[in-house]
């Protein structure tokens, strides 16, 4: 449950808001929960104890969904995170009766997302099988070769780069769609700049032919004037 699972199956329960403290004799429930797990970095917590990554340290709080970049449009600020350098790492999980959890790393607020990095590789994490529960075995056997296959990189510690590979396909996709919507626009502006172009020819033809005709016009009445003087004289 502190590393983020969601399966209330998985879990074993009825309802998220079991795991809160709904009150007793003499005392009064509670309006939320908070689980804290320390491991010990200096024995062998990890395989890449060495390792090091960016914390996205948030303000606000995460709802109970699937942990989604686009959504989450919380303020983050990134900060680097060195396994090696902490010999406990403490990762707690807070969650609200209103169905907001938060998720934190060290006492740094953190994304949800960076909860699954954290224990990648480690065989510990939601999905991970450093506990096996009932009937997992048999569903391991039974699942098809892609499926055991992720299995098996769990725990040779390569799913941890298979998933940045995603990550980065995931990135350059939205790249790309983004690079398509750009060009249809530039397509659009340069399908008018022709008619554009030769609307600004006209106004400035227009002005010089105004500019032309007030010029003839003060000449006209100038002369008219002239012919007037010399016809009262």
């Amino acid at each position: 449950w502190v590393l983020g699972e969601m399966s209330l199956k998985s879990l074993r329960g009825s309802r998220m808001e079991d795991v809160i403290f709904n009150g007793a004799a003499g005392r009064q429930p509670c309006n939320y929960s908070s689980v804290s797990i320390i491991l010990d970095t200096e024995e062998e917590f990890n395989a890449a104890q060495n390792a090091v990554f960016d914390l996205n340290a948030t303000t606000g709080k995460e709802t109970n969904v699937q942990d989604d970049d686009s959504a989450n449009e919380k303020k983050q600020t990134k900060q680097k995170f060195k396994l090696s350098e902490h010999k406990e790492v403490a990762v707690t999980r807070r969650y609200y009766r209103s169905g907001e959890s938060e998720y934190y790393i060290n006492k740094t607020q953190v994304r949800l997302k960076d909860v699954y990095e954290l224990f990648y590789d480690t065989g510990i994490g939601r999905e991970g099988y450093s506990v096996i529960g009932q009937g997992k075995i048999a569903e391991v056997l039974s699942q098809k070769g892609d499926e055991r296959r992720s299995i098996f990189e769990e725990a040779a510690g390569i799913s941890k780069f298979r998933y940045k590979k995603s990550e980065a396909e995931r990135k350059l996709k939205e790249t790309e769609n983004n690079l398509v919507r750009i060009n249809d626009i530039l397509n659009e502006v340069s399908s008018r700049i022709g008619p554009l172009a030769k609307e600004a020819e006209n106004a400035k033809q227009y002005l010089v032919l105004s500019e032309e005709k007030k010029g003839l016009e003060i000449t006209l009445w100038i002369n008219k004037i002239d012919e007037i003087k010399v016809a009262l004289e």
